[in-house]
């Protein structure tokens, strides 16, 4: 019974939002905490690229002044205004605002809404200025081939900022179960579809009376019927559309194969961009782990090795990262037992050459002694090193998570005593 108490009471929320907006705390909670976080993130941003890029050109104008004072007077001190700018439909900014204006008890969520949305219009401003700026400069300085490096950099820079603010908006866009479930309830309110019909953008632009494309710009029925307005309902037209729409469709499948994180070929850069630079500090850390098995010898018995370890990717092929072991003793064949057989610290580097395979290296610390307390780990006597080097493959086990299969070779595993293997095999795991 308990289990149905939330449907029920949010059930019976909807029919009383005409009359008392109702909604349970968590869902306001939630909405201003992540409007927040990418009105803050967008803003910093926006700050950050614009000081960079007004430092870049004093310097380059510094540099100019030197040689050609009247032409660094002419092409810095001139900032051109910019033209009309063509903002982007969000369609979950819109259902949001459309929402907030709904829902009559949330005016501190209404004035986040209006900062985020200050904030998104803020940054295509900006976004507008860095490439305008940027190929205005690339053209006055195209003959000082001393500035190729600089404008280059500037390029970069206008890029990665859209393509920040991009990542960053599309945090919003992330619904937890509290969320979907009261815009699922909402849009099977009467009342709230009359009041999209009448307050939402995209029903101002497409002219519509419901609720259907919430989540999009356009049904398929508008836009056959645009269609036929333009080119007809015959055979002939609907083989012209067909032959243009497959024509296209293959070429957009090869830009997207060739960089798979941009949405248009009029984004095209200039140069090979770095999608890790758009991704925050949490989203380019890989977490994984491996195991490792050691035969038994005269000193020690067969040891199992179980790391953890976490990568942080600096390109799509290249990360490094540190690991923590835990050596578990496991006994013989013949007698398995079970102890604790010291731990081991661990760094790496990894580089994929080819598709699924990688070049993989590393300095290793292993300490071959039971422990009971830190203050023994101190003593560096007791560890040995170990440098690595080998072929790493990557194959996918799930969605979200990818196995590993590497082959090491230890260069000192002949310097240490006792005598450890060479050659080295883990099994692992990352995601």
């Amino acid at each position: 019974m308990k289990k149905l108490l939330p449907p029920l009471f949010l059930l019976l929320t909807v029919s009383c939002f005409a009359q008392d907006s109702i909604i349970p705390g968590k869902y306001y909670a939630q909405i201003q905490k992540k409007t927040q976080k990418v009105n803050d993130l967008i803003r910093k941003r926006s700050r950050q690229s614009l000081s960079w890029f007004l430092n870049r050109e004093q310097r380059m104008k510094a540099r100019l002044m030197k040689s050609d004072p009247a032409a660094a007077h002419r092409i810095f001190d001139k900032i051109p205004a910019i033209g009309a700018i063509n903002h982007n439909y969000n369609s979950y900014l819109d259902t949001l605002q459309v929402v907030t204006k709904f829902l009559s008890s949330s005016k501190e969520l209404q004035q986040r809404v209006k900062q985020l949305e200050a904030s998104i219009g803020e940054s295509e401003q900006v976004s507008a200025y860095l490439n305008q700026r940027q190929q205005v400069l690339k053209e006055q300085l195209s003959q000082y081939t001393a500035f190729s490096k600089d404008l280059q950099q500037l390029s970069k820079q206008a890029w990665y900022y859209k393509e920040q603010v991009r990542e960053y908006t599309s945090i919003i866009q992330d619904r937890d179960k509290m969320e979907a479930k009261v815009m699922a309830l909402l849009r099977k309110s009467t009342a709230f579809q009359n009041f999209f019909s009448k307050y939402s953008v995209l029903a101002g632009l497409l002219n519509i009376n419901t609720t259907q494309s919430l989540e999009g710009l356009q049904t398929r029925s508008q836009v056959e019927q645009l269609v036929q307005q333009r080119l007809g309902d015959g055979p002939d037209a609907r083989q012209a559309v067909a032959q243009q729409v497959n024509q296209a469709r293959d070429q957009f499948k090869q830009l997207k194969d060739k960089f798979p994180f941009l949405d248009n070929a009029a984004e095209m850069p200039d140069f090979k961009p770095n999608p890790m630079k758009t991704k925050r500090f949490l989203q380019r850390i890989e977490l994984g782990g491996n195991t490792q098995f050691q035969r038994a010898n005269n000193w020690y018995p067969t040891i199992g090795d179980l790391a953890l370890q976490a990568a942080y990717k600096f390109t799509d092929k290249t990360h490094a990262g540190i690991g923590l072991a835990y050596k578990l003793g496991m006994g013989s064949l013949n007698r398995m037992a079970f102890s604790s057989q010291g731990t081991g610290i661990r760094s790496f580097v990894d580089y994929r050459i080819k598709k699924a395979f990688s070049l993989n290296g590393g300095m290793e610390m292993n300490y071959y002694t039971a422990f009971s307390h830190i203050e023994q780990l101190k003593n560096w006597n007791g560890w040995q090193k170990s440098a690595l080097m080998g072929i790493q493959y990557t194959y996918k086990v799930s969605p979200k998570l990818k196995g590993t299969l590497t082959v090491l070779y230890d260069f000192l595993a002949r310097q240490q005593a006792p005598f450890s293997e060479p050659v080295k095999i883990r099994f692992g795991y990352s995601k």
